[in-house]
């Protein structure tokens, strides 16, 4: 039963894509209007399509796979719990025996309870609010620190200014004593 083989597997599974791929580069050469690598579109079409023909008359040759009914051997998988010509067994919800009764037990002993643990869930959403706003107080932090940094700035180049204002008043000064000295000048 060489089809059942790996081997086969990976070749029918490169087939089906190399003749999918064939396929669509025919599609896109005929919407296109043009060759791929000289072939016209019209025949890759027809050799992708043929491939997955061929792919798919193989596939149904072969025999399928048997059913597993896993309920058979493990009837609690149906729900219903029951055996047939015996007694019922525990399906997944029972909680009266093996390990979620031994959970159960240990939770009793620790005294941990139904509001207990909605307790420690409301718990962990407050939690979870005070690190976001932990965080947006480290994204104001981090703002105050640029705006410390850019005001520094502004004050660097306010005292520039003021250099700049001394100089020209000083300038102006002089240009007005000069200007005071040639009416005097002139009225001589």
């Amino acid at each position: 039963m060489f089809w059942k083989s790996k081997g086969f597997k990976y070749v029918i599974n490169f087939l089906f894509g190399l003749g999918a791929a064939v396929v669509m580069l025919g599609a896109l050469a005929k919407l296109n209007h043009t060759d791929i690598a000289g072939i016209p579109g019209d025949f890759l079409i027809a050799l992708g399509l043929g491939i997955e023909a061929g792919l798919f008359l193989i596939q149904g040759l072969i025999p399928p796979t048997p059913d597993y009914y896993w309920e058979k051997l493990y009837p609690g998988l149906d729900g219903t719990g029951e055996v047939a010509g015996g007694p019922a067994i525990a399906s997944f919800q029972d909680a009266g025996s093996g390990i979620s009764a031994q959970l159960d037990e240990v939770l009793d002993n620790a005294n941990v309870n139904r509001l207990s643990v909605e307790r420690l869930g409301q718990n962990l959403e407050r939690l979870s609010d005070n690190i976001d706003k932990m965080n947006q107080i480290s994204d104001i932090g981090a703002a105050n620190a640029r705006f410390v940094e850019k005001a520094d700035g502004a004050m660097g180049a306010l005292d520039a200014v003021q250099e700049s204002m001394g100089t020209l008043k000083g300038s102006v000064a002089a240009l007005n004593q000069k200007y005071v000295d040639m009416l005097e000048a002139m009225k001589s």
